[in-house]
C-alpha cells in the first residue's frame, strides 16, 4: 500500500468531529500506511510538521504524500509550509472536517469526511491555482480561497471570536455562525480609502467589501460570484462600495441567495492585482486572521492536490 504523511487537526471545527478520527484513520489504514501521524494543536503546528515531513524525504528523494484531516486553517497551514520550502509539488489530499470547508466544496472534495476517505480511492494529482500575497507587513503569504479586506475581515473576525460558534458546530451548522455575524459587521463596517491596480491604479474611498479569490466561495458556501464566472487560472476580484443601506441590503441578500448578481456587486479577473490600504481594518486568509495597513501583490501559483475526477 501507498505510504502517506498524516496531519491531524482533531479540534478543526471546534472539535465537532474528533470522535470520528479513530474511525476516519482505520477507514485511511485500508488505502494506506502511515509513514507518520502528527497531530496539531496549534496555528504553526502542520507547517512544523511539514518541514519535518520535507527534511525527511530530501534524504532519500523521495516525493511524500501528504494527507490533511482539518479544516481550512489547517489547510492553510499545510500549503504555506509545502509553498515556503518550495515544495508545492508534492501532492496534498485533504479530509475536511472543519467549520467552512470552502477549498473542499470549490473542488469537488466530499464535504463528509468519510465519502473524502473514499474519494482518495480515485483521486488523482491535480494542479490546483491558488493565491499568493506578497507584501510588505507579513512577508509572502498564500491563501486556497479568499483574501478579505473590510467587512468580509471583519465577519471572520466576529466569527472566530464569537461563542455561538462552537454550539453551532456541534450540531452541524457552524456555517451559521459566519452568516449570523453579517449583519453585525455591516453595520458597523465603515468606509475606507483603498489602491487596486491592474492596468492602471483605481483609488477607492469608499470601499467596502474587498476580495481576492481563487473561486467562489467564501464563508462556508456563500457565493461571490456565479459558477459560471470562474476562471480558474486567473484570481479574482470582487468589489464592494460603501452604498446606501437599501442597495447594501440588495448586495447583500443576492450573495446570500446564491445569484450573487448585483449591478453593485462588482467582478473582475485578472493575473496580477496591487492591493494597498493605510486603513485599518481586518484581513482574513482562508479565516485566518491579520489587520492593515498592508501593501500587497497578489497572484496564483500551482499546488499539487489529489482531486476527484470530475
Amino acid at each position: 500500500m501507498e505510504e502517506i504523511e498524516l496531519i491531524i487537526n482533531e479540534y478543526a471545527g471546534n472539535a465537532r468531529t474528533k470522535k470520528q478520527i479513530p474511525a476516519l484513520m482505520a477507514a485511511l489504514a485500508e488505502q494506506y500506511t502511515f509513514a507518520t501521524t502528527t497531530y496539531t494543536k496549534q496555528p504553526g503546528d502542520a507547517r512544523d510538521a511539514v518541514a519535518a515531513v520535507v527534511a525527511k524525504v530530501e534524504a532519500a528523494s523521495v516525493k511524500p504524500l501528504v494527507v490533511v484531516i482539518g479544516g481550512d486553517g489547517t489547510l492553510h497551514d499545510v500549503v504555506n509550509g509545502l509553498q515556503a520550502l518550495g515544495q508545492g509539488d508534492i501532492p496534498v489530499g485533504y479530509i475536511p472536517n472543519g467549520t467552512g470547508n470552502d477549498f473542499a466544496r470549490a473542488h469537488g472534495i466530499p464535504l463528509d469526511p468519510f465519502a473524502a476517505v473514499a474519494a482518495l480511492k480515485t483521486a488523482r494529482p491535480h494542479a490546483a491555482r491558488i493565491g499568493k500575497a506578497e507584501t510588505e507587513e507579513y512577508g509572502t503569504l498564500y491563501f486556497l480561497n479568499n483574501f478579505g479586506v473590510g467587512v468580509d475581515g471583519g465577519i471572520v473576525y466576529d466569527t472566530n471570536h464569537s461563542t455561538s460558534k462552537a454550539a453551532l458546530n456541534k450540531v452541524h451548522l457552524g456555517q451559521l455562525s459566519y452568516t449570523a455575524n453579517i449583519l453585525r459587521a455591516v453595520v458597523s463596517q465603515k468606509a475606507f480609502r483603498s489602491t487596486v491596480k491592474i492596468d492602471q491604479p483605481v483609488t477607492i474611498d469608499n470601499t467596502f467589501l474587498c476580495v481576492f479569490t481563487n473561486h467562489p466561495f467564501l464563508g462556508g458556501g456563500l457565493r461571490l460570484f456565479p459558477d459560471r464566472a470562474q476562471d480558474w487560472h486567473q484570481l479574482s476580484f470582487v468589489l464592494v462600495r460603501k452604498e446606501k443601506w437599501r442597495l447594501l441590503i440588495q448586495v447583500l441578500m443576492a450573495i446570500l441567495s446564491g445569484k450573487s448578481e448585483h449591478r453593485k456587486l462588482g467582478h473582475v479577473k485578472a493575473n496580477r492585482y496591487e492591493f494597498s490600504t493605510d486603513a485599518h481594518e481586518h484581513i482574513q486568509l482562508d479565516g485566518e486572521e491579520y489587520t492593515s495597513p498592508v501593501h500587497a501583490v497578489l497572484t496564483q501559483v500551482d499546488q499539487t492536490m489529489l482531486l476527484p475526477i470530475q
